[in-house]
């Protein structure tokens, strides 16, 4: 792998080398938005730094202004004042205004370093003051006693020059107070020397212009530097919101749309150069069960960690972003000009990153042990708009958490149309729900003589067009669950199911079922106030709770055990029954069995399809039918569609059969019909 620092490309040259119009005006403003806040930079320090460049920056012009009045001021002089000290006095101005000059430059063209500023400020200062000494030597040994013209001249140039440092420099109000007085003070004592009217009376207008000029300096620097803390608050409120809008706060990455702003300026960069790069989507592994264990303030810091060591692997050299919660964005460019050593190359870069993040990391005084997913999508190839790219590196990436997390896969345009897929049937699931027109279909459960003792409730999506079902629900009951959609969808059954067995106690009376099964979703169950919600709506439609059975999967019981028993014990003492459904295929340990308020265990079709074929299954069987008696729980077998499998079942001594070979699933009137049938045949 190439060094950093090797093949770095410069981001404000990739920013800058678009030919689009539109894409080179938006680096430019980006570029002018990053360069305005100095996160390190106070206040106070800030103005001082704006104080400093606003004196340094007014160098050159006032030494324009020095060299127009030294030429104005040598050119009356000539004659009057001794050419020797003319000249040396000429000299030392032209030499001090080189170097002053150059110093200027040379702050210009510095890096902005505060204390490299800090020094130019002080040279230039001593440079200044030491002009004004020179200006002020003019009244000591320039000044020409006999000529009162050429006294007049020179208090004009001298009260120019006080007056133009003045408006110039007063950003520094004791540097400006120190140029006047070396400056002014000293053609006061001249003119007072005189002894003459015109001396005292020019001394005195002096002094007054002295003390004007010291006032004036005073509201110049108050003026200048309340205009300095506008324009700085101005400009830190627009960085700010910049900052906002472009960054992610809890770890000043880029977040989503500066990422996408700058990806659109890789997509063209690339297109014209000719290269392939590509976008890495990475997710880190069970990061809500992080969250959830350590709290919030401890997810924040993980979070802060991972962006720091992806930081420490690839910033600078390429963007990395904070898009969502736990998941980052990282653009790899200039990979390469070919699809497959790109992929290499950012292949390469993800095991990098996963590798990295896999060490140890330090939580709460605990080190924690991380895994995440990546998603990568190629470009150009793989999308041609930054959201098409996301999209795609989005679809790679559930293809990496489908394949078992901690791993690496590329996109593949089959994965999108599953997506796309996958997105028009919740939407059309979302939209049938809220119009009511899923139903419930009623699959009785019999005990070995064939009576309906029992029927289970099942969801179904029938289609518009009697095709059938638009979907069966194992495919959009775990999409629901995926989507959110689970909570919506649950709350429609119970009260679908409510309403329906009060429709069975009044159309079968006594024929109806003891009770009516629901499943339960895991999402479901666990929301906190599952148990009063539910409570409450049997006592307002008047409901028997022992008419209703809960069936729970064993995922259910093993995710927060005390929760889930007092849940179900609350409910229970109410009368509501509960059973564990598809027994047998879980993880759990079995000691829930005897801590859990349970009535009955139901045995997984899977085990019951081929109990005559298969010894294992058998075996199984036979167990779960000896231990749920032995527990005095009920053991109701689903999936019976064969004689000889309800005979078997029957030998073992199970309680209750649910099957194709007795009833299909149906609607409920057509299970009143048959309970009906049923109760004239028994008559």
């Amino acid at each position: 792998m190439p060094a950093v620092g090797n093949q770095a490309p410069d981001r404000r040259a990739a920013l800058l080398d678009c030919r689009e119009p539109s894409l080179r005006r938006y680096a430019l403003r980006m570029l002018r938005n990053a360069t305005k806040l100095n996160p390190d930079d106070t206040d106070d320090a800030a103005i001082f730094r704006q104080r400093a460049e606003m004196f340094i920056g007014a160098v050159p012009m006032a030494l324009l202004a020095v060299v127009i009045n030294a030429s104005v001021l040598a050119w009356f002089l000539h004659g009057t004042a001794p050419p020797a000290t003319l000249a040396t006095w000429l000299t030392a101005m032209g030499l001090l205004s080189l170097a002053r000059w150059l110093d200027a430059r040379a702050a210009r063209d510095a890096a902005p370093h505060p204390a490299r500023l800090r020094r130019h400020l002080r040279r230039a200062q001593a440079g200044l003051l030491a002009s004004g000494a020179l200006w002020g030597m003019t009244s000591l040994v320039l000044f020409p006693a006999d000529d009162v013209a050429r006294q007049a001249m020179l208090t004009v140039v001298l009260a120019g020059i006080a007056a133009g440092s003045v408006t110039t420099f007063s950003v520094f109000l004791r540097t400006t107070w120190a140029l006047l007085a070396l400056t002014l003070v000293p053609l006061f004592s001249r003119m007072l020397l005189q002894q003459t009217e015109v001396g005292y009376a020019i001394a005195l207008l002096t002094l007054l212009y002295f003390v004007l000029m010291l006032s004036t300096a005073r509201r110049f620097q108050r003026t200048l530097i309340d205009s300095l803390r506008v324009a700085h608050a101005r400009e830190r409120a627009e960085a700010t919101a910049v900052q906002h809008a472009y960054y992610d706060m809890l770890t000043t990455l880029p977040n989503r749309r500066l990422l996408c702003d700058r990806l659109q300026l890789d997509l063209v960069r690339h297109a014209q150069n000719s290269q392939a790069g590509a976008l890495l989507l990475l997710d880190i592994d069970r990061f809500q069960r992080i969250n959830s264990s350590f709290g919030h303030a401890a997810g924040n810091h993980l979070i802060q960690g991972v962006a720091a060591r992806i930081n420490d692997l690839l910033g600078g050299r390429y963007t990395i972003a904070r898009i969502d919660g736990d998941r980052f964005a990282i653009v790899l460019t200039e990979l390469g000009d070919a699809n497959p050593a790109a992929a290499n190359r950012a292949r390469q870069w993800a095991e990098n990153l996963r590798r990295v993040l896999a060490m140890p990391l330090e939580l709460d005084a605990r080190e924690i042990q991380l895994s995440v997913s990546i998603g990568i999508a190629l470009f150009p190839g793989d999308g041609d708009t930054p959201d098409e790219l996301l999209r795609a590196a989005e679809s790679a990436l559930t293809q990496a958490k489908a394949a078992g997390r901690d791993c690496t896969r590329f996109y593949l345009p089959q994965m999108q149309a599953a997506a796309m897929a996958r997105m028009e049937l919740e939407g059309a699931l979302r939209r049938t729900l809220r119009a009511g027109a899923l139903e419930l279909y009623y699959q009785p459960q019999c005990d070995r003589h064939g009576r309906i003792l029992s029927a289970e409730a099942l969801l179904r999506w029938p289609s518009d067009d009697d095709a059938g079902m638009v979907a069966s629900p194992s495919v959009f009951v775990p999409m629901a669950e995926d989507s959110g959609l689970i909570h919506e969808l649950g709350e429609w059954v119970i009260s679908e199911a409510m309403r329906d067995i009060k429709t069975l106690d009044r159309e079968a009376g006594p024929l109806r079922p003891q009770r009516i099964a629901l499943n339960v979703s895991p999402i479901q169950f666990r929301q906190a106030d599952f148990a009063g919600t539910l409570a409450s709506r049997l006592l307002a439609d008047h409901l028997d709770p022992q008419r209703l059975e809960l069936e729970i999967t064993e995922h259910v019981l093993v995710a927060d055990f005390q929760d889930i028993a007092r849940k179900m014990t609350r409910l229970r003492e109410l009368g509501v029954h509960f059973s564990v459904d598809d027994f047998g295929t879980g993880y759990s340990s079995l000691s829930y069995l005897k801590r859990l308020p349970l009535d009955a265990l139901k045995i997984d079709r899977s085990f019951v399809r081929d109990v005559t074929k298969d010894r294992s299954d058998a075996t199984i069987v036979e167990t779960i039918i000896d231990m749920a008696h032995r527990l005095g729980l009920r053991v109701i077998a689903e999936g019976v569609d064969k004689p000889e499998v309800k005979a078997f079942l029957e030998q073992r001594g199970c309680d209750r059969y649910q099957g194709f070979l007795l009833y299909r699933p149906m609607p409920l009137a057509a299970l009143i019909a048959t309970l009906r049938d049923q109760g004239r045949a028994a008559g």
